[in-house]
């Protein structure tokens, strides 16, 4: 039996590691926290690892809790299947032995895409935060694309997983 691929959540990880270590040290002592309604910064920070490596935190913390959860499910689907609370249960119910287990991987897959999304969507908005705290204005022409593309790509997989893999059942009970 394969495995679900976590492993490759590390690489993301580790890039988002690289560019909170770089763009440590290029940002002003004062980092602006609050803006009023015209966009004027009004509140500021000292600069601090802390502050700065709070989107990266919050990435991980999201991450580790997907995956928590994925090997929840698994272990469920496994002793106590009729617990679970999953998308087409009812069709899960009625499988057996192997088919079971490849529908909880790719469940569990699904789960590692949307850790992927997610940290890609903690990683625009400290790219975006890096921008907007520079000294002198630079605009960031890679955000709006990368963000509609995050966008695109989450609802393309929850389609694909819940729309698409229905079809599928439907088809087999025919």
């Amino acid at each position: 039996m394969t495995r679900a691929k976590w492993h490759l959540l590390l690489i993301p990880v580790f890039v988002h590691l690289l560019f909170t270590g770089y763009t440590f040290n290029l940002l002003p002592r004062r980092i602006p926290v609050h803006f009023d309604l015209y966009g004027a910064a009004n509140r500021f920070a000292p600069r601090t690892i802390l502050i700065w490596a709070t989107p990266l935190i919050l990435a991980i913390s999201l991450m580790i809790l997907i995956y928590l959860s994925g090997r929840a499910v698994r272990w469920a689907g496994r002793r106590e299947p009729h617990a679970l609370s999953i998308p087409h249960r009812y069709n899960f119910l009625k499988m057996k032995g192997e088919e079971r287990e490849t529908y909880l991987l790719k469940l569990e897959n699904h789960m590692v895409l949307q850790s992927l999304l997610i940290w890609s969507f903690f990683f625009l908005i400290h790219i975006s935060l890096f921008v907007s705290v520079q000294d002198r204005p630079v605009k960031n022409p890679f955000f709006l694309p990368l963000f509609a593309l995050w966008i695109t790509l989450s609802i393309y997989g929850f389609i694909r997983f819940y729309v698409i893999r229905k079809r599928e059942f439907d088809d087999d009970g025919q």
